[in-house]
């Protein structure tokens, strides 16, 4: 049970932290990978509204005032000096990028533009600034997108944009190759880095878990320890009252009252087996010796005598056992699963009803099943909560045939304790089926 918690723990913290380190990962990702698309489109408006290349806007130096007497600047000329250069149109700048301080990013990007006519026939080529495209590349990615219908997008490492110029379709092409792969590199540096961190929190969380979790353990351990002990104080005046009232019975005669001491002694006795018998289960589940056993044998055996119960009360009980099958477990406790399943079948199924214990094979699993008619309606909360101690649907009516809500408890900790899936399920709540499903 406390090992059970503890990898429980273990896999929730494990898992919630796995979730938040993708989510992170995920989003920032995301986010490098539209700012890397938001900067390609950008270059890519402007190319595309500029007939596939970039606006040169040429600024000129600003005059130097002269002073007065002084003569213009280069009207002086040394001896055997020669005219100065030519001005060369002064500094060169391109708008938006200029102003972004990436001034230098006209001259760095790659790019191709490809212009279609109506019907997408190419009707001109300028591969100028790229030398890894040839014109018959340029006009088979350009028909690619034209036959698309798309107006932007990636075809490759090639983010593409259309415009339309003068009738014609210009399909603008830019290299996001280096842009794409930095994003790459980012999301691999990012998933390795995520993975580091988990498996140290994974590590830590693994050394810690058993520190965290021992309140839990120690108070679970004081629980178990006390309903142990308890059940063998309690044994002995329960023997104690059932002698005494044997003894009166002699001496003055059977009467109500000592029969409802006998009764309230019997019920008390069975409750407290129950209890010991569940903290011994859930105990010593794991260590259960596991062998191979006919399961289909032993619940032949076992249903057997409760056919008896079954008609001394009216009621009817059907088997359908898929023959030799065999299972690896506790024979014993098997056979104690399979009793607490009838036995509640029988209590709580009205009288002249017809109970099935079911054994097939599916899928490589064993099913075994028992369900029965239920004298009160079962809703969705009663199958949620059936297999809790001391829980009942209907207490009046476990009270008149003695149940004490501890049996389904019992049979979920043997289930458990042999690795099979135990469930309750009901078809329109009047009825009641427990199916315990074997591993293989």
């Amino acid at each position: 049970m406390i090992a059970k918690l503890r990898r429980r723990f273990i896999l929730l913290s494990s898992l919630s932290l796995f979730a938040l380190l993708l989510i992170i990962l995920a989003a920032m990702n995301v986010m490098n990978f539209r700012s890397v698309t938001a900067s390609a489109d950008r270059e890519l408006e402007i190319l595309a509204g500029n007939r596939g290349t970039f606006p040169v806007f040429l600024e000129e130096p600003p005059e130097k005032p002269e002073a007065p007497g002084e003569e213009p600047e280069g009207s002086r000329k040394d001896e055997g000096e020669t005219d100065p250069a030519p001005h060369r149109g002064g500094k060169a700048f391109f708008g938006i990028f200029d102003r972004e301080g990436s001034a230098e990013r006209p001259y760095q990007s790659r790019f191709f533009s490809v212009l279609l006519k109506e019907d997408g026939t190419v009707r001109s080529t300028d591969i100028s600034r790229i030398a890894s495209v040839t014109e018959t590349e340029a006009g088979t990615y350009a028909r690619e997108v034209f036959d698309s219908g798309r107006t932007r997008g990636f075809r490759g490492d090639f983010r593409y944009m259309t415009a339309g110029e003068d009738g014609c379709v210009r399909v603008v092409f830019l290299d996001c190759s280096q842009e794409l792969t930095q994003a790459k590199r980012f999301f691999l540096y990012g998933a390795l880095v995520s993975l580091a961190g988990f498996l140290v929190v994974f590590l830590v969380l693994f050394l810690i878990s058993g520190r965290i979790i021992r309140p839990i353990a120690e108070a679970y351990e004081k629980q178990k320890q006390f309903i142990t002990d308890a059940g063998h104080e309690i044994r002995t005046p329960l023997s104690i009252i059932r002698v005494n009232t044997d003894v009166l019975e002699m001496e003055h005669g059977t009467s109500e009252s000592l029969d409802d001491i006998r009764h309230e002694v019997d019920r008390l006795t069975q409750l407290t087996k129950d209890l010991v018998s569940l903290s011994r289960m859930e105990e010593e589940g794991q260590s259960l010796p596991m062998i191979d056993f006919p399961l289909s044998d032993v619940l032949k055996d076992t249903a057997e005598p409760f056919r008896t119960l079954f008609e001394s009360e009216g009621k009817t009980l059907r088997t359908e056992i898929q023959p030799g099958l065999s299972v690896k477990g506790s024979e014993s406790a098997v056979r104690q699963l399979t009793s607490i399943l009838l036995d509640n079948a029988r209590k709580y199924s009205p009288e002249a009803s017809q109970s099935v214990l079911k054994l097939t094979r599916t899928g490589g699993h064993c099913l075994l099943s028992v369900s029965n008619p239920s004298v009160t309606a079962v809703s969705a909360g009663d199958l949620s909560r059936v297999f809790d101690r001391f829980y009942r649907t209907d207490s009046s009516r476990n009270s008149q045939t003695g149940g004490n809500g501890i049996g389904l408890s019992i049979a979920r900790a043997i289930a458990e304790a042999h690795g099979a899936r135990i469930r309750a399920s009901t078809s329109d709540g009047s009825d009641f089926t427990v199916t315990v499903t074997f591993p293989r």
